[in-house]
């Protein structure tokens, strides 16, 4: 559950905040933008691994591997 407040989930989103400032020039209507935010609040994970150690690698900009089963 996305905790109250703005701080995380859609409201604290920097994609969002980039994407309604009009990245390169890109708009997106209303329905995209309510799409994206609950694409966001339902907790689309940000990282690309659920294993704790490999999700603090890549938090710290390092690569990880690719997972085992695709």
């Amino acid at each position: 559950m996305t905790p109250p407040g703005g701080e995380n989930g859609a409201r604290g989103s920097l994609l969002l905040a980039m994407l309604r400032e009009g990245h390169q020039n890109l708009v997106l209507t209303p329905d995209e933008l309510r799409r994206l935010s609950m694409w966001i609040d339902c907790n689309a994970t940000f990282y690309g691994d659920y294993v704790p150690e490999r999700r603090r690698l890549q938090l710290a900009g390092e690569p990880i591997p690719m997972p085992d089963i695709q």
